[in-house]
C-alpha cells in the first residue's frame, strides 16, 4: 500500500504533468518527432512523439563517430592511421566524400568526410577499418547505445540507410548528442565545422545553422524517404554559457528542416534559464522532534540544486516539507534521510516547474532518558486537553 506521502507525490506531479503539458502545448513543431533538453540540468523542456521509432537516417553517423572516437581514446587506433577503401566503401548508395577505390585514406581525414561531408563512403570505410568489418562495427555500435541507455535503438549499418532492423528515437538521439559532447569534447570540434574538400571536391555541411548568430555549434543532419528531415542539433548561449540539445525528425524539406531547427533552439534558449536554488548543506527547513534532547532539528539538501526554469519563474517558486513522520522520533542521526521537498512555480500562466529533492536532518539528536521522556509525555498530554 502507498503511504501517505507517496500518495501525494503520485497526485501532485499527476496535476503537475496536466499543468505542464498544458503550458507546452503553446509551442508546436511541424517536425514528427521532437525532443528539446538543457544540456546541464538535462529537463526536458519539449516533447513531441519523443518515443516513436523513427529513421535515424544520417544521424546514426553520430554513433558511428562515437564508437571511433572511443577506439581512438582506447589507443586501438590513430588519427593519422592510414585505412584502405574496399570496393564496398568506394561504392556506396547515397551522399559520399568520393573516396578512391584501393587508396588509404586517414581516419582523420575519413572523420571529416563522415561527419561534414556526411559520406556514406567514409562511414563504410571507417567501420571496416576500426571495426574489422561492418557487421563487427555494427555490432560495437549497439553495445554502445545499450551502455548510453539507448533502449529504442537498433542499428543496423554505419551509415544511417534505410534498413529493416534500424531505428531510433528522438530521446535516444539526444542521449547520445550530450554523451558524444560529455565524453569526447576534444574530438567535438568534427561537428563544428561548416566545409570540407576532398579529392578537390568542396562540400558545405548541411547543417546551415553553423555559424549563425543562434549559438549552434553542431551536431548531424539527417535524410532519407523513411525518416524525412532531420536534424540533432547543439547550441550555446555565448552570453550565459548554457547549452541545449535539440533533435527532430520528419520535416518535409531541406527549408523546413532549416526553419524547425531556428524555431527549436529559438524556443529552448530564449524561454529558459537556470537557476541554483539551493547549495549542498542549505537549510531548507526545520522539524519538531519527539522525545529528544532538541525540540526542533534543521533541515538541509545534500547536493548542490539547478533547475531550468521559465523565465521569470524564480519569482513565484514556492516549496513545501513533507516529513516521513512528524514530529521526527528521536533518536535521529545527522545525515538521516527524514522527508521530501516539494518545489515548483505556479505563476500567472499555470505553468509549473516541479522538482522532489530528498531532506536530511541536519544534525543528530539523542533521545531523552525515561524519567525526562515521561516528563514530556505528560506535558504533551495536559497541554493536549488544554
Amino acid at each position: 500500500m502507498l503511504s501517505r506521502l507517496g500518495l501525494f507525490l503520485r497526485l501532485f506531479f499527476a496535476l503537475v504533468f496536466i499543468l505542464t503539458s498544458a503550458a507546452v502545448a503553446q509551442f508546436s513543431t511541424s517536425a514528427s518527432q521532437a525532443v528539446v533538453y538543457d544540456f546541464e540540468t538535462w529537463q526536458l523542456l519539449y516533447t513531441k512523439n519523443a518515443d516513436q521509432r523513427m529513421a535515424p537516417s544520417s544521424m546514426t553517423k553520430i554513433m558511428t563517430a562515437y564508437v571511433v572516437f572511443d577506439a581512438l581514446k582506447a589507443g586501438e587506433v590513430r588519427l593519422d592511421q592510414r585505412l584502405r577503401i574496399s570496393e564496398r566503401a568506394f561504392n556506396p548508395i547515397g551522399s559520399r566524400m568520393w573516396l578512391g577505390l584501393d587508396t588509404t585514406v586517414s581516419i582523420d581525414r575519413l572523420l571529416n568526410g563522415l561527419i561534414v561531408q556526411s559520406g556514406n563512403d567514409a562511414a563504410v570505410a571507417l567501420a571496416e577499418g576500426v571495426g574489422g568489418s561492418v557487421q563487427r562495427f555494427v555490432e560495437r555500435m549497439n553495445q554502445t547505445a545499450l551502455a548510453l541507455g539507448m533502449s529504442n535503438t537498433s542499428f543496423a549499418n554505419p551509415s544511417g540507410l534505410n534498413q529493416e532492423g534500424h531505428y531510433s528515437t528522438a530521446e535516444d538521439m539526444a542521449l547520445l548528442s550530450r554523451a558524444l559532447i560529455v565524453n569526447h569534447p576534444e574530438f567535438y570540434d568534427y561537428f563544428s565545422r561548416t566545409e570540407y574538400t576532398y579529392a578537390n571536391i568542396r562540400q558545405l555541411n548541411r547543417n546551415l545553422l553553423l555559424g549563425g548568430n543562434l549559438g549552434v555549434d553542431g551536431i548531424k543532419t539527417g535524410f532519407t524517404e523513411a525518416g524525412g528531415y532531420g536534424q540533432a542539433t547543439s547550441a550555446l548561449d555565448p552570453a550565459t554559457g548554457r547549452r541545449i540539445i535539440v533533435i527532430f525528425n520528419g520535416t518535409a524539406s531541406k527549408a523546413a528542416r532549416k526553419l524547425e531547427a531556428e524555431r527549436l533552439v529559438e524556443f529552448g534558449l530564449e524561454n529558459f534559464s537556470n537557476h541554483e536554488l539551493f547549495h549542498e548543506g542549505q537549510i531548507v527547513g526545520h522539524a519538531p522532534v519527539w522525545l529528544g534532547t532538541e525540540a526542533r532539528i534543521p533541515l538541509t539538501v545534500q547536493r548542490n540544486i539547478r533547475r531550468t526554469l521559465r523565465r521569470n519563474a524564480i519569482n513565484n517558486m514556492q516549496g513545501t516539507l513533507l516529513l516521513y513522520e512528524s514530529p521526527l522520533q528521536a533518536p535521529i542521526q545527522e545525515g538521516e534521510e527524514v522527508g521530501k521537498l516539494l518545489y515548483f512555480s505556479l505563476g500567472m500562466s499555470g505553468e509549473i516547474a516541479p522538482f522532489e529533492e530528498t531532506v536530511y536532518a541536519g544534525a543528530s539528536v539523542e533521545a531523552l532518558g525515561r524519567v525526562d521522556a515521561a516528563v514530556q509525555g505528560v506535558r504533551h498530554y495536559l497541554l493536549d486537553q488544554n
